[in-house]
């Protein structure tokens, strides 16, 4: 985001305090609160190196975000990513 996009931000915040009665910093927090929840589920969840296809899907980590859509990952998107870091964390040791 650049200079502008962050003023307006800021503008709408103090907006929505002046109409709600609360001040910038509560209405940031509100506004965060679903993608920091969304953080934590995430950083807590336990993926082992070699989880199976099973176990993966007995997560059932999805997020669904009014007027954004569903966050969600499928086991073959999750084993991409995990090649890739793999692949790069081999490629800084040598």
């Amino acid at each position: 985001m650049n200079k502008i996009d962050d003023d307006k931000i800021k503008i709408l915040i103090h907006r929505l305090g002046l109409k709600y009665n609360l001040r910038d910093e509560e209405i940031r927090k509100i506004v965060q609160s679903p993608y920091k929840f969304t953080r934590e589920v995430l950083s807590g969840l336990d993926i082992s190196q070699d989880i199976t296809e099973e176990e993966f899907n007995k997560l059932n980590t999805n997020f669904i975000y009014m007027y954004l859509g569903k966050l969600y990952t499928s086991f073959e998107i999750f084993n991409k990513f995990r090649n890739l870091k793999q692949k790069r964390w081999e490629n800084k040791i040598i």
